[in-house]
């Protein structure tokens, strides 16, 4: 109960297993809590089916946005994701880095003659709209002045493979445009995808914002 109402309106509430989850889905389904806030389960976004199911209408909480089509996350193509940093450590649109995953184009041949999808760098940008980040009560109107103009992530240089759970989390920051608040249930969990520096502790939630 505590962590649905630690949301915004409209939030999207990052977890990250079974006991994360479950008691949530309970507050939801029976008691009738907060059914605005879209539950992400990463345990279960590595599955084709649970990205379908977040792309519906659920009770009062609208899809989510994501662009890697279906045909690159369906069950055997890009469980794992290999980070290949072609731009030399430059900054590149994160939008940019995620169109690439389905582009055929940009795919790598390996040794065995397959093609697969790899992550084209580390640096990511994310441009930030202020005007929405206050409208949607992602930043309240008083801490304008510190909303930055864009945000980095930044992919560490020990990380080589990235899961398809992160890969579509990375979607997600990618192409929400600043619409609803996210928020995670804890410092990312296992995700490690260069957010930590914009998560801000709110009620038993962490909240992502555009200010480090």
């Amino acid at each position: 109960y505590n962590y649905l109402n630690s949301c915004d309106e409209n939030a999207v509430l990052v977890t990250h297993g079974d006991n994360d989850t479950f008691p949530l889905w309970y507050m939801q389904e029976v008691e009738g809590v907060r059914r605005d806030v879209r539950v992400v389960n990463t345990s279960l976004l590595g599955t084709d089916w649970y990205i379908d199911q977040m792309q519906y209408q659920v009770y009062e909480s609208p899809p989510l946005k994501f662009s890697t089509p279906r045909s690159e996350y369906v069950y055997g193509t890009n469980d794992i994701v290999q980070i290949y940093d072609r731009v030399g450590g430059e900054d590149v649109s994160l939008k940019a880095v995620i169109d690439l995953v389905s582009n055929p184009q940009a795919k790598m041949r390996l040794t065995t003659g397959d093609m697969v999808s790899i992550f084209a760098a580390r640096n990511l940008l994310v441009p930030v709209n202020k005007k929405r980040v206050i409208e949607s009560g992602i930043v309240p109107a008083a801490d304008s002045s510190l909303i930055l103009d864009t945000i980095k992530l930044v992919i560490p240089e020990n990380k080589n493979l990235l899961t398809k759970s992160e890969l579509m989390i990375l979607d997600l920051i990618a192409n929400h445009d600043w619409e609803r608040p996210i928020y995670f249930v804890s410092m990312g969990g296992d995700l490690n995808i260069g957010i930590k520096d914009y998560l801000e502790f709110t009620g038993f939630a962490y909240k992502f914002v555009p200010i480090k």
